[in-house]
């Protein structure tokens, strides 16, 4: 088998997976005589242009930035309503969302175009030196405990007590903020840190949806990582491969 007929095969099992897995957990959804099908809606579209922009994300296809500001844009908006209306509310994803992630679609689109992507063309890539990977983990150092005890803070109006959910929340959005600035920079080894965002947002869904009261589409965006993770496996091969063509 070619590496173009993999890369096919794989990503039509991703998009096909998750337009599945979406679909069955709306119907399920629709069921319940209290669902919100506005906001399942939007979570659904949302989580459907987010698992596209990460199998273009992992092409280097520049694209992937159109589907990310629609990702970008639904996240925003649930997690807002969300956390306006959870005991367990999710402001780091929120701010993640609107403060920063949202202007970093234009900044990254930017960036890949001076790195020689456009509509045909994959981004050239690049590798962290060691002095690149110290600053990144001191940089995640740095923002975790500062960050944790302003959400803490703010969702629960305590400092000290330790909560489960603002704590991947936290470090979901230290390990983004990381990986969204290298992604713009087109480091491949910006997958490595999307692993790890994946698998902490799988957790802080998962513990989401255990809650005394979890939203509807909690589970819908614990689907979204699980093919997020599953995708930024496949990425971490592709960009390896292009970041010896690049600078």
């Amino acid at each position: 088998m070619t590496e173009k007929t993999f890369n096919r095969l794989f990503n039509a099992f991703i998009l096909t997976g998750m337009f599945a897995a979406v679909a069955y957990l709306n119907i399920q959804e629709m069921k319940d005589p209290g669902a919100r099908l506005l906001w399942q809606g939007i979570a659904a579209v949302g989580a459907l242009c987010g698992v596209v922009n990460v199998v273009l994300s992992a092409k280097g296809s520049i694209w992937n930035y159109l589907f990310g500001l629609i990702d970008v844009l639904a996240m925003t908006a649930v997690t807002l309503e969300s956390s306006l209306n959870n005991p367990n509310p999710t402001w780091g994803l929120f701010a993640l969302h609107a403060c920063f992630l949202l202007p970093m679609q234009f900044i990254g689109f930017a960036q890949w175009r001076k790195r020689g992507a456009d509509a045909r063309r994959q981004v050239k890539a690049r590798r962290l030196s060691a002095r690149g990977w110290l600053f990144c983990a001191l940089a995640f150092a740095a923002v975790l405990p500062l960050l944790y005890w302003l959400l803490n803070f703010v969702g629960t109006g305590s400092r000290m007590d330790f909560n489960t959910v603002i704590f991947f929340d936290t470090v979901v959005v230290s390990l983004s903020i990381v990986a969204q600035v290298l992604m713009a920079m087109a480091y491949s080894d910006q997958w490595i840190l999307w692993i790890m965002v994946n698998l902490s947002s799988i957790a802080l869904f998962w513990f989401k949806s255990t809650s005394s009261e979890p939203d509807a589409y909690t589970v819908v965006y614990m689907v979204k990582y699980i093919f997020y993770f599953i995708n930024s496996l496949n990425g971490i091969r592709i960009w390896l491969n292009l970041s010896r063509d690049g600078a």
